[in-house]
Order: structure tokens, then C-alpha cells, then sequence
């Protein structure tokens, strides 16, 4: 199913340039509006992405933006002062979000967690 939703929002994309403004209405009406097929993001999700050692990341949900880079710096502040003996081998902790969308049937597309790319360029 989700599939077919990508498939017609990549054509309704490509229709947007239709020289023909039936074409170009159509696609207009499937990505904006009321009853767009893939809407604006009805919520976006934040969490503190914790990498460890061995590679496995966990995530942790945090209440908003505030609250994820908080933790994350926390973290990474911590692993900093080193590791006394039992503790968990943290190697990054980065603040992360996801955007969740819901298509006009209900059905909710949950993006990939992804970190804001000013976290890698502030102070440099």
C-alpha cells in the first residue's frame, strides 16, 4: 500500500510542471490541501539517539527539541569524564527527530529517525 502512495506523489510531483492545467490542478489537489495524500507532518517526534560501543543505538523519546539536545549534550558531556567500572560503553548521543505523517485513509507513514544538521556544523 505505501508503495502506491509513493508512487503517486512522485507522479503528482512531476505533474506540477504540466503544461496542461487540468494535469497541474490534479497534482496540486493530491499534495496540498485538506485532502492531500501525503499531508503536512501532523506531528514531528524527538528523541535522544544513543550509540553505543558495539554499535547498537537506542532511542530515548524526549518531550520536544529542548528536551532531546539536552540529554544529548548530558550524555555526551558524561561519556566525556569517562566510564566507571559496570557502566554502559556510550560512544555518541545525538539528538534526533522523525516526522509522522497521516494519509487520507488514516494510515500513518512514520519517517527514520534523522538529526538536525546544525548539531554537526554549530561552532565550527
Amino acid at each position: 500500500m505505501t508503495a502506491f502512495h509513493t508512487d503517486v506523489l512522485a507522479l503528482a510531483q512531476h505533474a506540477r510542471t504540466s503544461p496542461n492545467p487540468d494535469v497541474r490542478d490534479a497534482a496540486n489537489r493530491i499534495l496540498t490541501g485538506d485532502h492531500a495524500l501525503i499531508a503536512e507532518p501532523s506531528r514531528i517526534e524527538w528523541a535522544n539517539a544513543i550509540t553505543y560501543g558495539d554499535g547498537e543505538v537506542r532511542y530515548f523519546d524526549e518531550l520536544d527539541e529542548e528536551d532531546a539536545r539536552k540529554h544529548a549534550a548530558h550524555d555526551n558531556r558524561h561519556r566525556a569524564k569517562g566510564r566507571e567500572a559496570g557502566e554502559t560503553d556510550i560512544a555518541h548521543a545525538t539528538a534526533v527527530f522523525r516526522e509522522v505523517r497521516v494519509l487520507v485513509d488514516g494510515t500513518q507513514i512514520i519517517g527514520p529517525w534523522m538529526a538536525p544538521a546544525d548539531q554537526f556544523t554549530e561552532g565550527r
